[in-house]
């Protein structure tokens, strides 16, 4: 399966909820694993598919900002908001971040994780948390989630390595 029908899949699923109880496809995970690509792309294509602990084994030996970035997701996921806090501060000034925020400003008003098209991750964590500590309506954050991840996906494969 090419890394194109994977996304294809992937992009077709409903948003993946904030802290997922099951892998969505397993399947999937074993063809994300068998692909010729990064282990940064194959992290990310691993959390798409809330494969949490195979997204970590890989993203946790990934010492780069994508790595990071895609560590941090998965903790927040997890959900280890603290953990996840943590590699956004490894993650640094990462590129993805503000196509992230200028993607989003696009499509989202008045969020506390949003300011003027620059994306707040650490304020997306606190969000997380706050919905699910409250029960609130996690649909905002699910898009989002969504977004960045796709953003990410998109930066992993332009680096065409473990970036």
């Amino acid at each position: 399966m090419s890394i194109e029908e994977i996304i294809a899949l992937l992009s077709a699923r409903p948003a993946a909820p904030l802290v997922p109880q099951t892998i969505y496809d397993p399947a999937l995970s074993a063809r994300i694993l068998a692909c010729e690509c990064s282990d940064a792309l194959k992290a990310g294509l691993l959390l798409w598919n809330d494969d949490l602990d195979a997204s970590h084994r890989l993203s946790q030996q990934i010492n780069t900002p994508t790595g990071s970035y895609w560590h941090a997701i998965m903790h927040r996921r997890e959900p280890d908001y603290w953990n996840s806090k943590y590699w956004f501060h490894q993650t640094g000034r990462h590129p993805a971040l503000a196509e992230v925020g200028r993607r989003a400003s696009r499509l989202l008003d008045d969020v506390a994780w949003l300011h003027n098209s620059r994306y707040d991750p650490f304020a997306f964590v606190d969000a997380c948390e706050a919905a699910a500590q409250g029960g609130s309506d996690t649909t905002a954050l699910q898009a989002f989630q969504q977004l960045e991840i796709k953003v990410l996906i998109e930066y992993t494969r332009s680096e065409g390595r473990d970036a």
